[in-house]
Formats: C-alpha cells, structure tokens, sequence
C-alpha cells in the first residue's frame, strides 16, 4: 500500500468515529444445527430485500460488540434464508489460504497458532482494531459455524499491494472487484461484508486534504448492496488507530437516537446508508496476544 493511501487510511480512521458509537444486540437464543445464535431484533426485514447480494457492516474497528453482532448476524442468515452465504472480512488476500485452512481444520490450538501467525506478519492489522480479541473469537465462531454444517463461506479481500501513488479511490476498486470475484467464483447468492464504515458508505467521501473517492459498496453492481452502519446509542470505548496514535479511544455517543437496538432499516437515519446495527455502547477489544 502507498505512503499516500496510508496517510487516507489514517484520515479516514478519525472520521469513522463521526459516524458511530456502540453496540446492538438481542435478546432470546436459538440452536441453528448446534450451533447458538443471539437474535437480532429487526433482521428479518433484510433477507427480505430484493435482489439484495451484498449486505454490508460498517464498523469502528476495535470494539467487542459489532464482531459479535456480525456473528449473529450470519447465523441469522443461515437460520431465515436457504442461500449459498460469503461471509467476507476486511484481512489481506495474501491470508486467505491459511484463512481457508483454518475454517477446515478441526479447530485445535496449532490450527488456530498457524493462522494467527499471518495475523501479525501483516503491519496495517497489527493494532487497528482488525486483529482484536473480539475479530478473533468471530473467526472462531464461523469455523464452528462451518463444522456444524452451515452454508458458509469465508473469505477475505483486502488488496495485497497497490501501485504507487494509487489513490484512496483505486483502493476501493481493487477492495469491491476482490470481493465481487470471491462471490462470484464461489457461486454463492448473499455475502455479509464486515468492514470499515466508510468503505460502506454508499456516498462519495471527501476527507479534508485529500481528492474525493467513491467507497468500495459504491463498486459494486447497483441495486445488489445493501449498508448498515453499526451504531451505539450511549458513548463507549474502542482501541483503534487515531492521530494519537494506536490505543484505546473513547467513542461519542451516536448522532441517531430514538432507535431500539437491532436492525433500523431507513436512509433517513445515517446518510449513505440503507440502515443502522444499533447496539448500547462499545466496549474496547484490544489486540489479541501473541500465541507462545
């Protein structure tokens, strides 16, 4: 990745937190062929959705909610749909391979050893929020998912390199065409995407200081993506990347209030977006140690 696409990451990073805040969640527990699913009140009206293929998330990295949220959210969709599912997050390409071994594997401790060992070979994922403890027990969860014979997939499409001097705008390209090929190679019919709330945005962002661009669910096919912005009602904490650096950081109370937690469907609520993931408030999900 560039230095210039470096310095947009970080921008983009702080403006994040313009649009969310915390946490979403359910209520009763159900058993979907084993495995435990929280429900989400509101995410039936999604698989409902006509000619809906790519469901975005949009998240702060960092928190422990909006991981655990999303889990459940797949397992929703196992439950209420018969679809061939993707499930796509935002990791490097060049982790997909050990990714795939891993949701094969029965899921011992050298398994999970051999894949968090990429986690930490990749400098951009070290401490932003991508390799927290809460994304890691979601890659857990799908493994578990995928061994009790749900229809998942998983994947991962973040670019392994970029030309120099690419701009934010080519990054979101390469980051849809990735996920667009997945989808497609893999014949599958709905893929829920978890990633940076702007990479979700459904509307052309201009960061201060640098050009425009159009993110990454606007380089998708129209009328086939649908963007949810997790959101938390009460101000919480995540660790992330600021311009202070990577640590824990507080995060405000979200601008949308009057919604329940669970799915808001209307994109009245966040502009660029078709809804909100609304949970109470975020609580910050550190980096996950290293393995001895």
């Amino acid at each position: 990745m560039s230095l210039q696409i470096d310095r947009i990451v970080l921008v983009l990073s702080v403006l994040c937190l313009l649009f969310t805040s915390p946490i979403v969640l359910a209520q009763e527990s159900t058993s979907v062929d084993g495995v435990t699913c929280t429900a989400m009140a509101g995410a039936d009206k999604l698989w409902q959705i006509p000619s809906l293929h790519y469901l975005f998330v949009g998240e702060i990295h960092g928190t422990g909610e909006t991981p655990a949220a999303f889990a459940d959210l797949v397992c929703a969709a196992a439950q209420a749909t018969d679809k061939r599912i993707m499930v796509a997050l935002e990791f490097s390409v060049s982790e997909r391979a050990a990714l795939n071994a891993f949701m094969a594997s029965p899921g011992a401790v050298d398994d999970e050893k051999r894949f968090l060992d990429g986690w930490w070979a990749n400098a951009m994922t070290n401490a932003d929020g991508r390799t927290s403890e809460a994304m890691w027990e979601l890659v857990r969860r799908l493994r578990t998912m995928r061994a009790a014979g749900l229809e998942i997939g998983v994947t991962v499409f973040q670019p392994l390199t970029m030309p120099k001097g690419a701009g934010q705008e080519l990054y979101e390209q390469a980051m849809a065409a990735n996920l667009q090929q997945a989808f497609e190679a893999g014949d599958y019919e709905l893929a829920l995407v978890l990633v940076g709330n702007l990479h979700a945005r459904k509307a052309v962002v201009e960061p201060g200081g640098a050009a425009a661009f159009a993110p990454m669910a606007m380089h998708l096919p129209a009328g086939t993506t649908f963007s949810l912005v997790a959101v938390g009602l009460n101000e919480g904490t995540a660790w992330n990347c600021q311009q202070d650096g990577c640590k824990l950081h507080t995060v405000a109370a979200s601008r949308v209030q009057g919604v329940p937690p669970g799915i808001n469907v209307g994109g009245e609520l966040v502009a660029g977006y078709d809804g909100v993931l609304a949970v109470a408030e975020y609580s910050s999900s550190p980096p996950l140690p290293k393995m001895p």
